[in-house]
């Protein structure tokens, strides 16, 4: 067993799956003998619930790049949300469809100067024949009287067994809509299929997150009463967007994403703007006629971005013909805000965007346990396009 601070301690080999909890007894009890042993800080369980993540390698990754990448999430956040974390790694068809093995380790972080927290994290490898197992092995190793998330790291799949049977012992499921099919045929696809859960079941989704920055900075833009005052006779929009998901291939690149269309819907619907006739796509770009509270016309373009650069929103510009007001991603977490407006000499700004990195982004959506009205606000709006 090796282990220590901000890092994982881990029981060799696999552990037969009946015996996971007395495994995880025994890994308390090495926990606590290493720590006399080293003469290092006393350790304290903690959890505050139940965590389900759901995490395939990703098409031509190298084996085991999901179960090292989720585990290094898990150390952001377990920091702030100490969890029964429970990983599932599917093997997929072949000799291996009829596996199931687990194995125990654990998140350990310094708690000031005299104590370590450390919670418990469950490794499953699980091939396609055993899935329908999983909710059996699933409920009895939940702690009782904690919330349950589920973080699907992968396309999402609602009415899937795989997904539906771990979704059904969870309150909360996190998706990424970013691993969803690309372009604004997938977004309303997934948006229809969200739109359609149960309201017992409450979905929310780490690009939605990632476009966090770039609201408040638009938001921000209109604070100015100047600006504001242009907001009715706004007439285009353009976003540009750049980013390479596993699922998506080498020509991801040919379709725009999904945090840059939720920015689109969430601009229509915060500003009451309604769609006139079916979204078109060609090439990659995608352009959405709409009509303003006032009968306006309004003319979305949402595109790849001409020169390929960080990942995500690469620029927002909004124009009422004589105004433009944009907002560019400047690297390095740094969004520039410029307001170009014959009305108003507000000078030009940048701006601090917090970490999009997985981790981090997972342990703030954590953080939030409401249900976000706006984000279903968009969804609707996207699932909406289209239909007679």
């Amino acid at each position: 067993m090796s282990g220590g601070a901000n890092g994982v301690v881990e029981v060799a080999g696999a552990v037969d799956v009946a015996g996971i909890e007395a495994q995880l007894r025994d890994l308390w009890e090495q926990l606590a003998g290493v720590e006399q042993q080293q003469e290092s800080h006393p350790v304290m369980r903690a959890c505050v619930q139940n965590l389900l993540v759901w995490a395939p390698d990703a098409q031509g990754a190298s084996a085991g790049e999901a179960e090292a990448a989720v585990s290094q999430a898990m150390v952001d956040v377990t920091i702030d949300h100490p969890s029964r974390i429970m990983v599932f790694l599917p093997n997929g068809a072949g000799d291996r469809a009829g596996e199931l093995e687990a194995w125990v380790t654990a998140q350990c972080h310094k708690l000031g100067k005299h104590q370590q927290v450390c919670c418990e994290q469950i490794m499953v490898a699980v091939g396609d024949e055993r899935r329908e197992h999983l909710p059996s092995l699933v409920r009895p190793l939940l702690v009782a009287d904690l919330p349950t998330v589920m973080w699907w790291r992968a396309a999402p799949a609602f009415g899937e067994p795989s997904f539906e049977s771990l979704a059904d012992c969870t309150e909360r499921v996190i998706i990424d809509a970013e691993r969803a099919p690309r372009g604004i045929a997938g977004l309303i696809e997934l948006a229809r299929a969200v739109v359609g859960q149960p309201a017992s079941r409450r979905v929310t989704d780490l690009a939605w997150s990632r476009a966090t920055p770039w609201r408040i900075a638009v938001a921000e833009v209109f604070d100015v009463e100047e600006h504001r005052a242009r907001l009715p006779n706004l007439a285009s929009v353009e976003i540009q967007c750049d980013r390479l998901t596993p699922e998506c291939g080498a020509a991801a690149h040919a379709e725009v994403g999904a945090e840059s269309l939720l920015l689109a819907g969430w601009l229509a619907s915060r500003l009451g703007w309604q769609p006139v006739g079916a979204p078109r796509s060609k090439d990659g770009v995608v352009e959405l006629s709409l009509s303003s509270a006032t009968g306006k016309a309004v003319t979305m373009r949402i595109k790849p971005a001409e020169q390929h650069g960080a990942d995500g929103t690469q620029a927002i510009t909004l124009s009422d013909g004589e105004a433009t007001f944009t907002v560019n991603n400047a690297g390095e977490r740094q969004l520039d805000v410029v307001a170009d407006s014959p009305a108003s000499q507000s000078p030009d700004r940048r701006v601090s965007a917090e970490s999009m990195d997985e981790g981090p982004l997972l342990s703030r959506e954590l953080a939030v346990l409401s249900s976000d009205g706006i984000y279903k606000q968009v969804l609707t709006f996207f699932s909406e396009l289209g239909k007679e």
